[in-house]
């Protein structure tokens, strides 16, 4: 594939995305349509992300993200404790 011909095919997808990324938002939106129609209004609102599948890197780069935030806070607790 040429160069130019995979810079078309890249402008095209950000203008009209294909393929199973597409696929899991949009069964993300259609699930989170039909599950928000059946909760009470005192619930939080499910979006789709609720119900999109996530790749096995994503989720433990948001674990690691979580730990690290964690982390900081746990430092900066510290950092307080120190000057007292």
């Amino acid at each position: 594939m040429s160069s130019s011909l995979f810079s078309e095919a890249m402008e095209y997808f950000a203008l009209e995305p294909y393929g199973a990324e597409r696929d899991n938002i949009h069964a993300g939106l259609i699930a989170s349509t039909i599950a928000n129609v059946h909760i009470s209004k005192k619930e939080k609102m499910l979006k789709p992300a609720d119900f999109m599948l996530k790749d096995a890197n994503d989720i433990q780069r948001e674990e690691d993200d979580k730990e690290r935030k964690r982390i900081g806070e746990l430092m900066s607790f510290m950092k307080g404790v120190a000057k007292k």
